[in-house]
């Protein structure tokens, strides 16, 4: 008992720590995909920020394409009745014209922006699951570092093999077995010839009470 106990206690502080080391690992494994979903989550706002913002963009430059050649249709209409205005015109659709370009390299920068924010949530998506795919083929492995530190402990704590443990165990089990179906064999035979004798004794004493009522009926 005391040579089991050891065993256990010994294979029980093994596993101990390989099973905090497995959690400390899968912890900090967890940890980091948490931040990198985190990192993507955040990527996708911004995604989504930068796209409604080209849409803005695009639908600004349509308002004042449509604001530029009204200007320059006014302008022309204007010129032979009132130059004065005409020229406010031509200045109108110059502003305009500014205007555009300003907003052009603003969709363009958003657009770039757009496009390294897109490829970056690509890139976290693929880093995310590969990450979830090592963390698992590494837990399984984990998993049968543990089964098999548990298997094979006797061996490596250089002590008794616990498999002669309950080896001897079970040897002990099936010799007790063994000595209750040898002694309910020899309680069954000995039932048997007792029977058969109480039986003899029985004919015996009817044979005897017969002999005396035939003794008595003669006299």
């Amino acid at each position: 008992m005391k040579t089991l106990k050891r065993i256990y206690i010994s294979l029980k502080s093994r596993i101990d720590q390989v099973t905090d080391d497995f959690e400390n690992h899968e912890a900090l494994a967890g940890a980091a995909i948490k931040e990198l979903e985190a990192a993507g989550s955040n990527t996708r706002v911004q995604l989504h920020r930068l796209n409604r913002l080209v849409r803005q963009y695009e639908e600004r430059l349509a308002d004042l394409e449509n604001q530029a050649r009204r200007w320059s249709e006014r302008a022309v209409q204007m010129r032979e009745e009132d130059e004065e205005k005409a020229l406010q015109c031509v200045k109108c659709l110059r502003e305009t014209r500014h205007a555009i370009e300003r907003i052009e390299q603003l969709r363009e920068e958003t657009r770039r922006q757009e496009a390294k924010t897109r490829a970056d949530r690509k890139a976290i998506e693929i880093k995310l699951q590969t990450l979830k795919n090592k963390k698992a083929l590494l837990a399984a492995r984990q998993t049968h570092g543990l089964i098999h530190a548990a298997i094979h402990s006797g061996e490596e704590m250089g002590g008794e093999d616990p498999e002669a443990i309950f080896e001897r165990w079970e040897e002990s089990v099936a010799g007790a077995e063994f000595g209750f179906r040898e002694r309910d064999e020899v309680d069954g035979l000995e039932a048997e010839f007792r029977e058969k004798e109480e039986a003899r004794d029985l004919r015996a004493m009817l044979d005897e009470l017969v002999a005396q009522r035939s003794d008595s009926g003669t006299s």
